[in-house]
């Protein structure tokens, strides 16, 4: 029992290692699946992320643009305004009346002071050419200077002839500051008529910072209209050559852009109404050390499901070698002498009584086969006593042919001496023990023999063709295979017919099958003959499929029947077998399936050589 259990060990922890080895791989691939999924939906988050903040950004810029210019409609519509700015523009204003500029002034003043001006945008300025200047909260910190040399704007040029379009000035310090330069958005308008003056309204910096502030404090928002200045970024280190590679592209997909310092993920959307790029940026760092922690998420569940599923394969184990152990007692006391008796099946699970049951069922074939097998041996026995038996009169009717040939030897007939010659060939051939098979070639060689006995009988009245191709001639058939066929046609084929007797014997290859046709002018079959001996095939074929073992002592006899179970022994199911007629009388066809080149090369010598120490 200790090397029994020591087997048994073995047993399970080969049973461990199979399945832990399966519990390994399955933790693997199912890790490597939550990882790439949490990970490709994080990174399609992600891009979600950014894509949503750059629409964002440009709805935000848009809304940004739209309330700054209508602070220049909503001051131009007030005829006030409007008649004032007139008055300050005229070219031959009353300038020895002061009170009507200073009145003119302060009526455009007072309504660009309105508290929701002064709490919606930092500064808002009027000017025009002739030095006049009119400021919100003009005092303290916002105080302004005088009106500078309009031509030293940059944005001086632009505004001067686009027929009133709004014009933008990126973050820049504010020129009109008297004591302080705060960093301000800007947009510029000129008004349209004869020198009529301009509107700039002023956003602060750090209005602009709550305004486009991203939902993730470490993306990088950046504003940058289509000839590539930057009109507002939260980048604490500018790259201009980042920014301008998307200069003239309208469609660029969200991903990871290379960078001088790093990667970074970025989407970028482009505003063609007013025609500036959004681009929010984030370093892929963040995405990274998200990423980090799925791999460490992922490694934990990975792990653990890995332990409980090695615990459970040990458990397993464990209970399924239990029946092993009873099972190995059973086969252990089982001998010959024992196959015959009944066997106790222990009351255990489902599949372990399956499997005693099977165990008993394979006792009880093994028991009948051991008494099969004893029969067999039995009949084996015979078959080989009747051979030896068989042997004997072979001797004895070469010793008759020697002494009839001896005889017209004597009285000088030469037909005699050919006759047993021939005849003595063909007894050697057909009672050669050691091969139960020949090639086409040496039965070619029987069946000239076989013709030339005929002759000796029919004379004139017999005629024979044999053409066999050459590519046929080293196939394996069973021996006196060609004789049979002829010897059928000689037979039965000429019973009714009183001309001359003519047989063809033809042979040739088709792809990977060989044939043999023999065909004569005689009787033919008769359609009773034919399906008579059609069933007769058929059960041939039946028995040699299920009792191969006897069915050469079963059918026995010379005849067609015969015949074709020895080719069937030979090819299997590629046995070809179909009598029938042609137009001139009966026809037989047989064939098989061809040997390779190697199979050919090989019989060549063997049985060629075979043959010649034969005859």
């Amino acid at each position: 029992m200790g090397f029994i259990h020591r087997r048994h060990m073995k047993f399970q922890q080969k049973m461990f290692a199979v399945y832990a080895v399966f519990g390994v791989l399955i933790s693997v691939i199912a890790g490597g699946i939550y990882y790439y999924v949490s990970a490709s939906n994080f990174k399609q988050r992600e891009y979600q992320n950014l894509n949503s903040a750059a629409r964002q950004a440009a709805e935000q810029y848009s809304d940004l643009l739209r309330s700054m210019e209508d602070v220049s409609r909503y001051l131009l519509s007030n005829p006030s305004v409007l008649s004032s700015i007139k008055i300050l523009t005229q070219e031959a204003r009353n300038l020895e009346n002061p009170k009507v500029i200073m009145e003119s002034k302060n009526s455009i003043r007072i309504l660009m002071n309105s508290d929701y001006l002064l709490r919606k945008f930092y500064r808002i300025i009027y000017f025009n050419e002739r030095g006049d200047k009119i400021s919100t909260a003009d005092f303290g910190d916002k105080a302004t200077k005088e009106v500078p040399v309009l031509e030293n704007f940059e944005w001086y040029a632009q505004v001067k002839d686009n027929k009133g379009k709004l014009i933008i000035s990126g973050i820049h310090k504010d020129v009109w500051g008297k004591y302080t330069f705060p960093e301000v958005f800007s947009t510029i308008k000129k008004i349209q008529g004869d020198s009529m003056g301009f509107f700039e309204v002023q956003v602060a910096q750090a209005e602009m910072d709550k305004l486009f502030e991203p939902p993730d404090e470490q993306m990088m928002i950046c504003l940058m209209d289509a000839e590539g200045r930057i009109l507002y970024h939260t980048d604490a280190e500018l790259d201009m050559e980042f920014y301008q590679q998307f200069l003239g592209r309208t469609e660029i997909p969200t991903g990871e852009i290379e960078t001088e310092t790093g990667t970074l993920l970025t989407s970028v959307r482009f505003d063609e109404a007013e025609g500036i790029y959004i681009i929010v940026s984030e370093d892929i760092s963040v995405m990274k050390a998200e990423l980090d922690n799925i791999y460490l998420l992922t490694i934990l569940l990975a792990g653990g499901f890995l332990v409980l599923s090695l615990s459970y394969i040990l458990i397993a184990s464990k209970q399924l070698t239990r029946p092993v152990l009873q099972l190995h007692k059973m086969i252990q006391d089982t001998s010959l002498e024992t196959l015959g008796e009944p066997i106790k099946i222990p009351d255990s699970s489902d599949e372990f009584r399956d499997l005693g049951k099977a165990y008993a069922d394979m006792r009880e074939r093994l028991n009948e086969a051991v008494i099969r097998e004893t029969y067999i041996s039995v009949l084996q026995l015979q078959a080989q006593f009747d051979l030896l038996q068989a042997q004997v009169n072979p001797h004895f009717i070469f010793n008759v042919l020697n002494i009839i040939s001896a005889r017209g030897i004597k009285v000088g007939d030469e037909i005699i001496c050919d006759i047993c010659d021939d005849l003595a060939w063909m007894l050697r051939y057909a009672t050669n023990t050691k091969e139960k098979y020949a090639t086409i070639a040496q039965e070619i060689s029987h069946l000239d023999k076989y013709f030339a006995l005929l002759k000796y009988r029919y004379e004139q009245k017999l005629n024979y063709t044999v053409r066999i191709k050459k590519e046929v001639r080293l196939q394996k058939v069973p021996r006196i295979f060609l004789q049979q066929l002829v010897e059928n046609s000689v037979l039965h084929g000429f019973q009714n017919t009183i001309g001359g007797m003519n047989i063809m014997v033809e042979g040739w290859a088709d792809r990977e099958l060989w044939f043999i046709r023999v065909r004569d002018n005689g009787d033919g079959f008769s359609k009773e003959i034919l399906e008579a001996l059609y069933q007769k095939l058929q059960k041939a074929k039946q028995d040699l499929g299920e009792e191969r073992s006897y069915i050469e002592l079963e059918i026995g006899g010379m005849g067609l029947i015969n015949f074709y179970a020895r080719l069937y022994l030979l090819e299997g199911e590629h046995t070809i077998f179909k009598p029938g007629n042609w137009e001139n009388g009966a026809e037989i066809l047989v064939g098989g399936k061809m040997l390779s080149a190697e199979e050919m090369i090989g019989r060549m010598d063997e049985d060629v050589s075979d043959f010649c120490g034969g005859g």
